[in-house]
C-alpha cells in the first residue's frame, strides 16, 4: 500500500463495521431487519458521544449478496477501525462472516490495541463456546445479556434498559479504540438495583464531562452507510 493510499484510508475512516452471520434456514428478511435495527441504534449511541474524527462515517454493515458486494465490503473493511462481530452459532458456521473477520484481522495486524469487538448476539448451547465466552467477557456481565443475547434484548420492551446499557458500553468501546485510546474496563454486574442505578449514573456523568471537555459541534446527521443491494448493483 502506498503512502497516498494510506492517507486516503485515514481521511475516509469508518468507526466500525458490523459483521453478522446466520444459519442457512433463517429468514433473510427477519434477520436483516433486526441486524439493521441494532446497527442504527448503535450508530445513534456513538453519534451522541464526543469523537476525535467527526468527518468519519460512524458505521457500515452489509446487506446484499456476496457476488454483488465483494469489492464494497473489502473497501469498508480496509477503512473500519473496529470490527463488531455478532456472535452466534450461525455466525461461527457462516463462511462469509468468518472471511470478513479474517480479512479485518489481517488488515489490522499491526494495531497496538485489539480492534475486534465480539458481541453475544444469540447464545449457542452446542457450539462456539470459546467465542461466545470471549464476547460475554468484553461487555458488561449482565445476566440477561449473557443468557439471552443482544438480539433478544432488542426485541423485548421489558429489557430495553438493559439493551441500552449494553449499547452504551459498546459505543464507548468503539469510540475509544477507534480514536486511539485504551478501551474501557469491563463493568462488573452490580449486586443490587441501587448499585445498578449508581453505575448508570456514573456512566452518564463521564459522558457529560467528556462532552463539555471536547466542546465540539456534532454533524447534523449520523454519517452511516449500509451496503445495500441497490448500491452494489450500481457499482457493477
Amino acid at each position: 500500500m502506498t503512502v497516498d493510499s494510506q492517507t486516503q484510508l485515514q481521511a475516509d475512516g469508518v468507526y466500525f463495521f458490523l459483521s453478522h452471520g446466520h444459519d442457512a434456514g433463517d429468514s433473510a428478511l427477519d434477520r436483516d431487519y433486526w441486524v439493521s435495527a441494532v446497527f442504527h441504534d448503535l450508530v445513534r449511541e456513538i453519534d451522541k458521544r464526543p469523537r476525535a474524527q467527526l468527518g468519519w462515517r460512524i458505521g457500515e454493515v452489509r446487506s446484499c449478496s456476496t457476488a454483488q458486494r465483494e469489492d464494497a465490503v473489502r473497501r469498508a473493511l480496509e477503512r473500519a477501525r473496529v470490527f463488531v462481530a455478532l456472535y452466534s452459532k450461525g455466525y461461527l458456521s457462516d463462511e462469509q462472516a468468518l472471511a470478513e473477520r479474517d480479512a479485518f484481522t489481517a488488515a489490522a495486524k499491526e494495531a497496538a490495541e485489539p480492534r475486534i469487538l465480539p458481541v453475544v448476539w444469540e447464545p449457542a448451547r452446542d457450539g462456539g463456546a470459546a467465542e461466545l465466552a470471549q464476547a460475554a467477557s468484553m461487555a458488561p456481565t449482565i445476566a440477561q445479556y449473557v443468557e439471552s443475547g443482544l438480539l433478544a434484548l432488542s426485541r423485548r420492551k421489558q429489557t430495553e434498559e438493559v439493551y441500552r446499557q449494553v449499547l452504551a458500553f459498546l459505543g464507548e468501546w468503539i469510540v475509544a479504540v477507534a480514536d486511539g485510546r485504551p478501551p474501557p474496563a469491563v463493568v462488573v454486574r452490580p449486586p443490587d438495583a441501587a448499585a445498578g442505578r449508581e453505575l448508570i449514573a456514573a456512566a452518564v456523568q463521564r459522558h457529560e464531562a467528556a462532552r463539555r471537555q471536547h466542546q465540539r459541534v456534532r454533524p447534523f446527521a449520523p454519517r452511516i452507510r449500509i451496503l445495500d443491494a441497490d448500491e452494489c448493483d450500481a457499482d457493477e
